[in-house]
């Protein structure tokens, strides 16, 4: 595998109350990255720190790599499908 293209920034600028289909665990960050880059959600990996970023990258089929953090909670750890205890090596999951 290559590492691919990410030249694409997200975020969502809602709170919790909003019901946005953008503010994680909902999918809407990572599908909208994956339109701007051209590619299925399916093909891309989301690394983050916390069980909601995992969330998010499964809901929209992508895959997700946990890097725990101090406020990763322990059963977001045992939850995730791939935990990297850093970034390097979260990247390095990725090109497998």
């Amino acid at each position: 595998r290559s590492l691919g293209g990410m030249d694409t920034w997200r975020y969502c600028p809602h709170g919790p109350e909003d019901g946005c289909g953008c503010r994680k665990p909902e999918p809407g960050l990572v599908t909208g990255a994956a339109a701007d880059l051209g590619v299925d959600p399916r093909e891309c990996v989301v690394i983050g720190d916390i069980g909601a970023d995992v969330e998010a990258a499964l809901a929209a089929r992508a895959r997700p790599v946990l890097v725990p953090t101090p406020v990763t909670r322990p059963e977001e750890v045992r939850d995730a499908p791939c935990v990297a205890p850093d970034l390097l090596t979260a990247v390095g999951e990725v090109l497998r």
